[in-house]
Formats: structure tokens, sequence, C-alpha cells
């Protein structure tokens, strides 16, 4: 198995937080760490028990996806075991992560972790969920593009939990080069359903809220840049907001349909130039 972790170490407390995400790989496994630091230099890892480490590093940021894109490209020719991309910011508890490497075995074509809720805060935020908001209307906007948005919310993929778990077929049949900054979770997931895999989902429990390294603003114009969001018609945008808080209530908070829709409503005319009612992501 195969741990493909990016971080981006700005100060001494992302090293740490680093630090604690590798020591939460349970004490039992050996798996090849494929870690792509920028940043501040890093030391170690000192990991509690005995595998493989490929450490690639760069001093000036190139941004999480290009980081993933690298550490894939890292995994030697010839192997033909499990990819687990895992952020390196501490995102999940220990009993969630032998949950996961348990799950490895299991040799799903993709799994994709299951928040049991979601802890995300953006400096421009305009309420508590407003981050929640918008995962929520991206997703249900990416389900709808590919036929497969549920009105009820036990079957909607926490597509932007921040762990995917790739078979060897599935890891090689993405590409994401036209991911640069936020969206890559959302390109991952077009690309393999797209491709004919089936996903599985794995409930994990998230150890805290940190803050997001993207603004509500950088985020809604990222995802807007994505090609199969490009051409989004009117039509799916105003299904996106109305399914949303049914596709994914079970990360809302109750009665917060109206907000979401008035959130979500506001944060896209400030970003795009054509009216929420007429939508239309720029070119």
């Amino acid at each position: 198995m195969f741990v493909v972790v990016p971080a981006f170490l700005k100060d001494p407390a992302g090293e740490e937080r680093l630090r604690r995400t590798l020591s939460r790989f349970p004490s039992a496994s050996s798996p090849v760490l494929v870690l792509v630091t920028q940043g501040r230099q890093f030391v170690g890892p000192s990991l509690p028990r005995s595998g493989t480490i490929i450490h690639e590093h760069f001093d000036n940021p190139i941004g999480k996806w290009a980081a993933i894109r690298r550490g894939l490209s890292l995994i030697p020719s010839g192997n033909d075991g499990p990819v687990l991309l895992l952020d390196g910011d501490d995102p999940i508890t220990d009993a969630s992560m032998a949950d996961v490497f348990a799950a490895a075995s299991l040799r799903p074509d993709f799994l994709i972790g299951d928040r049991k809720e979601i802890l995300l805060q953006a400096d421009d935020q305009s309420s508590p969920q407003s981050r929640i908001f918008v995962e929520i209307f991206s997703n249900t906007l990416l389900l709808l593009i590919l036929d497969s948005a549920q009105r009820t919310s036990t079957l909607a993929p926490d597509i932007q939990s921040g762990l995917y778990l790739l078979s060897d077929r599935a890891r090689r049949a993405i590409r994401l080069e036209y991911v640069h900054d936020y969206g890559g979770e959302l390109a991952l997931y077009y690309e393999l359903i797209n491709a004919g895999f089936r996903s599985s989902n794995l409930s994990i429990e998230i150890n805290q809220a940190t803050p997001s390294a993207y603004s509500i603003d950088k985020i809604l114009r990222s995802i807007a840049r994505l090609p199969f969001f490009k051409s989004i018609s009117s039509e799916k945008l105003l299904q996106a907001l109305e399914l949303a808080p049914n596709v994914y209530a079970r990360f809302l908070e109750p009665n917060s349909q109206s907000s979401f829709e008035a959130e979500m409503s506001s944060a896209l005319r400030a970003v795009f130039s054509n009216s929420p009612l007429t939508f239309g992501f720029q070119k």
C-alpha cells in the first residue's frame, strides 16, 4: 500500500500536524509513504514502524494537486497496491486511520471517506456553515452532471472529504492535469466515475476544525474553471440549489435550506457576472 501525503508547511504548527498525521498509521502496518512537502524543510519523519519513505521537497509552493500528481508519479512502476491520498494536516482520528488501512485489504475500486460532520472555516464566510454550503452545492452540481443525484441523503458521497483510497487500476486512470487550485476531489470523482469505477464510502471521524486555505470567493472561481463545470446550464445550477440541502441533509443544521439558498445565491452573484437566476459560469 502506498500513502501519498501532500503538505504545505508554513510554520512549526504545520510541521506538528504533519507529524501527528504520520504517527496515526497503525503500528502493524508498513505502507510506502510518498511525502511531498512544500515551504519549510521537514526533518523526519520518525515513524513507529519499518517502511519505505519517498520524500520530495519544494521550497516554493506548487499547490496541493500538483503535489499529489508529483507524489503519484513517484510510485515505482510495476507496483499494483492500493494508494491512499491523505491530507497532511492531521485530518482523522487513530480509529478512523485503522479503519482505512483495514479497508485497503478489501481492494475496492475506490473508497471515499465519509465524515460524520464537516468542520470547516473560511476567512470570508458569512456564517459558520458557509464552507459546508459551498461543498454540498458543488458536490450536488457534480452529481447532477453525472446523473447520479438522489433526493435522499443516504447515498450521496462525501466527495470532498479529503480522503480517497484508490485501486491500482483507478490510480492509473486519473489525469487531473487541469486542476490548479481548489477542486481536485471534484475532478477525481468525475474522472473515476466516468471511467466506470464504482465508489464505496467509509465513515471517518475528523479531528478538529481548521481554517481553510481557500476563501469562498476563490473556491467558486476555481470550480468554475473545471472543464466539466464550464458549460453548465442555468437549469443544472438551479437544480443544485434546490436539491443540495436534501441530498446532503446529514451535514446541515435543521431548517437551514432557506439560509443555504440565500447564501449561495449571494456568493454566486458576487463572483459571477450573470444573475444567479440566469447563472452561467464564466469561461
